[in-house]
């Protein structure tokens, strides 16, 4: 948590410095490798996956059957 002075300066770089040490402590998404920083993730096969990856592998069924044809 930070705590707030009256040196603007250093409560901004306590701010920063906080704030990735909390995205160093998430989990990593094993496809894009960036923190996870939604409130839930996908485990597929044992590995975690973001939203934005998974909704990536997402195909309409019309749309996958025309390209695999």
């Amino acid at each position: 948590m930070t705590i707030w002075t009256d040196d603007p300066v250093r409560d901004a770089e306590r701010y920063f410095a906080d704030q990735e040490e909390e995205l160093e402590a998430l989990p990593e998404c094993d496809m894009c490798g960036h923190p996870i920083q939604s409130v839930y993730l996908y485990e597929v096969f044992g590995q975690c996956i973001c939203e934005d990856c998974m909704n990536g592998c997402r195909w309409d069924v019309t749309e996958y059957m025309e390209d695999s044809l």
